[in-house]
Formats: C-alpha cells, structure tokens, sequence
C-alpha cells in the first residue's frame, strides 16, 4: 500500500503515472508502464479562472467508484468486480474569477468516503476480448490539481488476478520510495 501527494511535473500536458512503481513514467520519473495520465489546466478568459484536473486511462482499461465500507480498516472489497463498467475519463473543475468570487468548490474525483477500483494493463485478442489486465484500488480523497493526491492504493502485480487483498508480504512498493510513503 502507498499513500501519494505528488507535484504534477508540468502543468498543461498529460504525464504518465505507474501504480506498480509508484513514480512517474519517463521523462519525469522512473515508472515503467503508464496505467493512467493525469493533466491540469488554467484557462483564463474574460476575467474567469477555469481549472480542471483529468485522470484518464488508456483504451479498455478503467475504473468503477465505490463508497467506503463502514468499516474504518476494510474499507473496500478485496475482489474486483470484472463485469464491471470501469470509465475511462474522471475530471474535476473549479472556477474563480479576477475579483476573488467563486463558482462552487473543487469537487475531487474521489471524496472522502469513496474508492476506485481500477483495471489497468489491457491485453486484447482479436476479437477484442481482455485476455491480460491488472487491477488495483485506490482510496479517497483523489485530487488531481497541480498536484496529485491520494490516501491509499494497492496494486496487484499478478496477472488476471482481481484479488485486492493486501499482501504486506510481498508489497510492491519499496520502503525508500522518493514521491510517497509506504503506509506500514
């Protein structure tokens, strides 16, 4: 399991993200495999601040949301559903205008009380079924700013496997990680 509050390293133009490595894919970090890109923007027109985090995943792969279990240390399922219908695109905004008003408020791509589960790493045959994929949960509050944040994400690394259980015994991310920290 990790936890991540990460400076995104450009702002405007989309940057891979690897949850098995836990870094950034190449040229920003040492992330293999990008399972999903993240992109802000600032737009500004006619005295009006638009910003927009996105987390988008790459054909096939996706994510479903979920509440929180009640439970305050199982606080999501430890299977992922593979009928699931797992979006590709989550986005949140804000505005803001020149003389200090606000349109509504951030609203994150996860709160507080949700999770995402993630399927990620597609293989398609022919025909277009998935015959290779990976899955992975994450925990909210997910914020996608000029920054990229997240309480909580579990990877597994093995393949087809929709197991999300925690496994400490053979956890993917290593105790001296650069952008995060390993939740014990």
């Amino acid at each position: 399991r990790v936890r991540g509050n990460f400076l995104l390293p450009v702002i405007g133009k989309p940057v891979g993200y690897d949850m098995q490595v836990g870094d950034w894919t190449p040229p920003y970090g040492s992330g293999q495999v990008s399972d999903f890109t993240l992109m802000f923007t600032e737009i500004h027109t006619n005295g009006c601040w638009t910003y927009s985090g996105e987390l988008s995943f790459a054909p096939g792969a996706g994510a479903y949301r979920m509440q929180n279990l009640p439970s305050t240390s199982i606080w999501a399922s430890h299977l992922a559903d593979t009928n699931a219908v797992y979006e590709s695109t989550f986005v949140s905004t804000f505005k803001s205008y020149d003389d200090g008003r606000y349109v509504g408020h951030w609203k994150d791509i996860l709160g507080e009380d949700e999770h995402m589960i993630v399927r990620t790493r597609v293989v398609r045959d022919t025909e277009g079924h998935i015959v290779k994929c990976n899955y992975a949960k994450m925990k909210g509050p997910l914020k996608v700013r000029k920054f990229f944040s997240f309480r909580e994400c579990t990877f597994n690394p093995n393949v087809n496997d929709p197991s999300l259980e925690d496994d400490y015994a053979q956890n993917l991310f290593p105790r001296e990680r650069r952008r995060g920290h390993v939740v014990p």
